[in-house]
């Protein structure tokens, strides 16, 4: 059985800048974006 992979887009609302990411658990990553556990989003999470 094969894994799905997301490819996510994010746009930050502070400085207009776009980041690209993958991952194969989409819920997990946008709670460690939210939480500031990605050092390249980190400093533009809301």
């Amino acid at each position: 059985m094969s894994k799905f992979c997301y490819v996510y887009v994010l746009l930050s609302r502070r400085d207009g800048n776009f980041y690209t990411g993958f991952t194969h658990d989409l819920k997990r990553r946008f709670a460690e974006h939210e939480a500031g556990e990605v050092p390249s989003t980190a400093a533009r999470r809301p």
